[in-house]
């Protein structure tokens, strides 16, 4: 498919994060985003929601109601691939359905995906997709939002710089009734995969023990091929809470709900070494991260360099999450990389 000056937007699943209205939020110095697919691609330059598509009625009339009369709509995903041309799809279903789905847009021809988190629900449907995107040489972004959000971007480039050295050691916790094993798990494991910058060797973890049937809540220690450890410390046992903390060989790095700071040592003009607190700095504007996430899936299809949030590093993430699940199975045993498929 040819580079268009605008691109054909279509979004399948239409409850809130495909659908909802555009919002302008702020939280602590963050950047006010379009936090749903359909407004980001109402926002967005060089992009137009031409089809949408739910299985319920009264989403598809809501849709209507929000948004107007500018886009067709379906109630089958097969539908709307035979009868639309579009550049690219949002999936944002269930999340056991993210894989069937994408490989039906990449048969049909879509050349870019933008698929909610997380990625799929098994390593089989990972494999799966993973191969599919590749084979078909698509452009594919997966909704891990920290690595666009301002406050973890800006931490992420500051940590980049080497200001304050390679990082060593990775601490990532999420507390309250959303830390759980997939839905947030997959936020948290993958914005530990990206601070640490290296394909995990090994993972011991443990699921908090918690009522059958529910998502578990999943802590672990993963170590990396570069020498880092991390700690992804998840319980639904202690109030609302995410704070991940970065600590590099000159100091550390906190990214929280309202701060984003760097604490690092100095040398007083007295000569005494001191240890300094900031907020990390912020010459750079950072776009949304809906926004970002839609630039750098167009940047790919348009010849550019792979995606920042890409079908591999939504694979190592679902990869992980296993992981953690087999050592939990195993009596915290360790599991090691390449991680094995089991039958």
């Amino acid at each position: 498919m040819a580079n268009r000056d605008r691109y054909r937007a279509a979004v399948v699943g239409l409850r809130g994060i495909g659908a909802g209205a555009l919002k302008e939020t702020l939280s602590g110095t963050r950047r006010g985003a379009p936090h749903t697919h359909a407004s980001a691609y109402a926002m967005h330059e060089r992009t137009d929601v031409t089809a949408v598509c739910d299985l319920d009625p009264a989403l598809l009339d809501a849709f209507r109601q929000t948004w107007g009369e500018g886009a067709a709509l379906y109630d089958d995903l097969d539908a709307l691939l035979a009868a639309e041309d579009i550049d690219i799809l949002s999936i944002a279903t269930s999340d056991h359905t993210h894989a069937d789905l994408a490989v039906a847009a990449l048969e049909a021809g879509v050349p870019m995906i933008f698929c909610e988190k997380p990625m799929t629900t098994s390593l089989a449907d990972a494999d799966a997709l993973t191969a599919a995107v590749e084979d078909a040489d698509a452009a594919f972004c997966v909704d891990h939002s920290r690595r666009w959000d301002p406050f973890f971007r800006q931490a992420y480039d500051f940590i980049q710089s080497g200001r304050v050295g390679r990082p060593q050691r990775i601490v990532g916790t999420w507390g309250g009734p959303r830390a759980l094993e997939y839905r947030n798990g997959s936020h948290m494991v993958d914005t530990v995969n990206m601070f640490a910058g290296a394909a995990p060797r090994w993972v011991v973890g443990l699921h908090e023990a918690g009522p059958p049937g529910q998502e578990p809540a999943p802590s672990a220690l993963i170590g990396y091929d570069n020498g880092v450890l991390a700690f992804v410390n998840q319980t639904k046992a202690i109030p609302r809470f995410t704070e991940w903390q970065i600590f590099c060989q000159q100091g550390r790095v906190r990214i929280g709900g309202s701060h984003s700071n760097v604490e690092y040592a100095a040398t007083a003009p007295s000569g005494e070494e001191e240890w300094l607190e900031r907020q990390l700095p912020s010459q750079k504007v950072y776009r949304s991260g809906m926004l970002s996430n839609i630039d750098d899936l167009i940047r790919r299809h348009e010849g550019g360099p792979e995606t920042f949030a890409n079908v591999r590093t939504g694979l190592t993430c679902i990869e992980v999450i296993e992981a953690i699940r087999r050592s939990h199975e195993r009596g915290m045993a360790k599991v090691e990389f390449p991680l094995a498929r089991e039958s």
